[in-house]
């Protein structure tokens, strides 16, 4: 009888171990994250898609920041004059055992604001810069939000497609 507790003991100590080591990586991943800064050329195209926030402001340089828990959440692709920023299905983050991450990403730009295409659940925030600007094209995918704060644009074109807002 003593043995079968002592084994019932040692395997109820197991599982509890096994079952609060995914809460400790768990618990070093929600650290605050460490931002992502990549320098950029000029732009005039910048895509974002996957369900990540965005924010649009005016800076002195150009640049990208990213935000996230999880670089392994997004992917960055630098294509000279386009940029094109995703963040990952939550259902690729599982099966590679990752927990769902927010990602974050902040555009800085020093001139005219780039195109923008904002595809599958993006919430974007957009600030034109001061100077007024020529052409302004925006293309807004389902499940996707953006505010545009005033800015002066000669000509501002947005293609909204069912189930996006744009205000």
């Amino acid at each position: 009888m003593h043995r079968a507790h002592t084994s019932t003991l040692l395997l109820t100590t197991i599982l509890l171990v096994a079952s609060l080591a995914p809460s400790a990586v768990i618990a070093s991943e929600s650290e605050p994250p460490m931002p992502l800064v990549y320098p950029l050329e000029e732009l005039s195209l910048a895509k974002f898609s996957g369900g990540l926030t965005l924010r649009v402001k005016c800076g002195s340089q150009n640049e990208l920041m990213i935000e996230t828990s999880n670089e392994k959440a997004f992917s960055f692709k630098d294509k000279g004059d386009e940029i094109v920023v995703k963040r990952k299905s939550i259902r690729k983050l599982l099966s590679l055992g990752k927990d769902d991450a927010n990602v974050r990403a902040t555009l800085t730009v020093s001139g005219e604001l780039p195109d923008l295409n904002l595809a599958t659940g993006v919430n974007a925030s957009v600030a034109p810069c001061d100077a007024p600007q020529s052409i302004f094209k925006v293309n807004i995918g389902t499940g996707s939000n953006m505010v545009l704060a005033r800015g002066a644009f000669d000509t501002l074109e947005v293609d909204a497609n069912t189930g996006s807002s744009f205000e």
